[in-house]
């Protein structure tokens, strides 16, 4: 996490030094072309017609951003949870130096659910091999 290096985040490198990363409609273009992405979660699926939503506006960092060059050194990283995921769109680009590896495998994984946050394991996802 580039705010505070000594907390260690998981997002996705989705822009490499030199590509332009670009969203819109909640859907990433690397350098124009579309990224195909189905590991992707959203609370608010993005509309298909490409319509923009109602309740949010044209600003709104989950559904639009860039375009944006990758510089030197640096990643553009995001979460696969993209409504609710702090990363490059927020913070910048991550410094070459902050990566520490690749995540293997999903440990643990809950949302929300009757019995709160933790009411809801989502047993099929733990110990699943991330690609």
């Amino acid at each position: 996490y580039p705010e505070q290096p000594d907390r260690d985040f998981i997002k996705r490198v989705i822009g490499l030094p030199g590509e332009t990363v670009e969203l819109r409609n909640k859907k990433v273009y690397i350098d124009g072309q579309p990224l195909d992405e189905p590991y992707v979660h959203y609370i608010f699926p993005p509309d298909e017609n490409g319509s923009p939503t109602p309740d949010l506006p044209d600003f709104d960092l989950t559904r639009t951003y860039g375009p944006v060059t990758v510089p030197e050194r640096h990643y553009f990283m995001m979460g696969d949870n993209r409504d609710n995921s702090q990363d490059s769109r927020y913070w910048g680009f991550m410094p070459q130096e902050y990566v520490k590896g690749k995540a293997l495998f999903v440990y643990f994984s809950f949302g929300d659910g009757p019995g709160g946050p933790i009411g809801n394991i989502r047993w099929s996802r733990l110990l699943h091999q991330i690609h």
